[in-house]
């Protein structure tokens, strides 16, 4: 993510990357990111963690519930992927193994600027909001941040 992505749209680079797990789910092709774009949107839950926040600009946490989350995630990869409910699970565990240590320590929620909650995942009104953001605070670059 920081060689492939991060540092060269920094720098003003084209982007030519492929995920690494394309190759193992044997998805075809790359990603393709033009250095003037204004906006780039990086999805996943690693793309906030400590080692990539000096890189990027804006991080948004999505907070949803754990049981709809591996649902969601289960129903994804035996559409999307064409795995069997039993090589989902498996691959749904494995990868929940390393994740769930990950947040515990490194707890990207709280570098975000903003957070947004399913109906269930977050105290909120979910008639009435759709996002919930942390105290104003400096920007990762000394000025205020957008929300502030």
């Amino acid at each position: 993510m920081i060689a492939g992505v991060l540092e060269p749209l920094r720098t003003g680079r084209q982007v030519t990357y492929r995920p690494p797990g394309w190759d193992r789910d044997a998805r075809e092709g790359h990603i393709d990111l033009d250095p003037d774009a204004s906006t780039v949107i990086i999805e996943g839950v690693g793309v906030s963690r400590r080692a990539l926040a000096p890189l990027i600009d804006v991080a948004i946490w999505i907070q949803s519930d754990f049981v709809e989350a591996r649902r969601r995630g289960l129903l994804r990869d035996m559409t999307e992927l064409h795995r069997q409910e039993a090589e989902a699970e498996r691959l749904w565990d494995e990868w929940e193994a390393e994740e769930v240590p990950f947040l515990q320590q490194d707890r990207p929620w709280q570098r975000a600027d903003f957070i947004v909650g399913t109906a269930s995942s977050l105290p909120h009104n979910a008639e009435t909001e759709v996002a919930v953001s942390p105290p104003l605070r400096l920007d990762r670059h000394g000025g205020r941040s957008a929300d502030g």
